[in-house]
C-alpha cells in the first residue's frame, strides 16, 4: 500500500525486484541453518559421518561452517558447482527435498523478474516515445522552452500513484444502500464536522440530516500536483473542502497567472 501511493511506476518495479532478491536470501538463510542443524546432527552419532566431518568443519569456526552451508543452499537453486554433498541418509533425504523445491521456487522467482523488467523496459520505451512526440510538437511550432519545461514538469506527476476512488472498486457498487450510507457516512463525517458551521445539537436530532448530505451531496475529488480543480470564468457548480494538502489560486494577470497560496 505505501509503495504504490508514494513510488513511481519504475520505481515500484525495481523495489518489487529487490523484494524477490530479498525473499531469495531468507530462504536460503533457513535453508542453510538447516543443513547445518542436519550435519551437526549426524556429525553428533557414532556410526555416520556427516558433510561437516567430510568438509573438515566440525571442529573449526562457525562462521565458515555458516559460510559453507549457504553456498551449499545457493548452488541447490542455481546450477553453481560445490564440493559439499550429503554423506547420511538423512542428509541426502533433506537435499532431495530442497532441490524438488528448488525447481519450483527457482522457475518461478526468475519467471517473476523476467515479467518485472520486461514491464519496466517497455514502460520506459513508452514514456520515451510520448516525450519524444512532446518535444516534436513544440519544437515545430517555435513554441517557448519555458512552456515546454512547464508542461514536461506536471507530465511528470502523472506517474503518480493516487489512492483509489470510489468509482474506480466496482465491488461497492453491489453492496446495499443502507450500507452506502455508512460507508459515506465515515468517510465525510470527519471533514464535515471540522468546518464548525453546524449548530450544536445532539448527533441523534440530526443524524439522519447528516447521512444525507453525506451520501447524496458530498462526493471525493482528488487532484495532482498541478492540476487545475477549475478555471476562472467558468460557472460554479460545487463547493470544495480541502481536507489534506495545499491549493494555489491563479488570478489572471493579462496572459499570465499569478501564485496566491490558499
Amino acid at each position: 500500500i505505501l509503495a504504490n501511493q508514494f513510488l513511481s511506476t519504475n520505481a515500484f518495479l525495481m523495489l518489487k525486484v529487490g523484494a524477490g532478491l530479498f525473499m531469495m536470501v531468507i530462504t536460503n538463510h533457513i535453508i542453510a541453518c538447516c543443513w547445518y542443524g542436519v550435519g551437526s546432527f549426524g556429525d553428533a552419532g557414532s556410526s555416520s559421518q556427516s558433510w561437516l566431518h567430510t568438509a573438515q568443519l566440525d571442529s573449526g569456526d562457525f562462521g565458515a561452517a555458516y559460510a559453507a552451508s549457504l553456498h551449499w543452499s545457493l548452488t541447490q537453486f542455481t546450477p553453481a558447482t560445490n564440493n559439499i554433498a550429503p554423506e547420511s541418509p538423512l542428509e541426502r533425504v533433506f537435499a532431495l527435498v530442497i532441490i524438488l523445491l528448488a525447481i519450483g521456487v527457482f522457475s518461478s522467482f526468475i519467471a517473476s523478474i523476467s515479467s518485472t523488467l520486461n514491464m519496466l523496459r517497455a514502460s520506459r520505451v513508452e514514456n520515451s516515445k510520448h516525450y519524444s512526440k512532446l518535444f516534436q510538437f513544440f519544437n515545430e511550432r517555435n513554441l517557448s522552452v519555458n512552456l515546454y519545461g512547464k508542461v514536461k514538469k506536471l507530465l511528470r506527476n502523472e506517474h503518480l500513484v493516487v489512492r483509489v476512488q470510489e468509482a474506480e472498486a466496482a465491488l461497492i457498487e453491489k453492496i446495499p444502500e443502507r450500507l452506502k450510507i455508512q460507508l459515506h457516512m465515515e468517510m465525510y463525517m470527519p471533514t464535515l464536522l471540522s468546518m464548525k458551521i453546524w449548530p450544536k445539537t445532539k448527533m441523534s436530532d440530526v443524524e439522519y440530516f447528516y447521512s444525507n448530505v453525506c451520501h447524496l451531496a458530498i462526493s471525493e475529488g482528488l487532484a495532482k500536483p498541478g492540476q487545475d480543480v477549475f478555471m476562472p470564468g467558468t460557472d460554479c457548480k460545487d463547493a470544495y473542502i480541502l481536507e489534506s494538502g495545499d491549493m494555489f489560486y491563479l488570478p489572471r494577470q493579462g496572459r499570465s497567472f499569478a501564485k496566491e497560496r490558499g
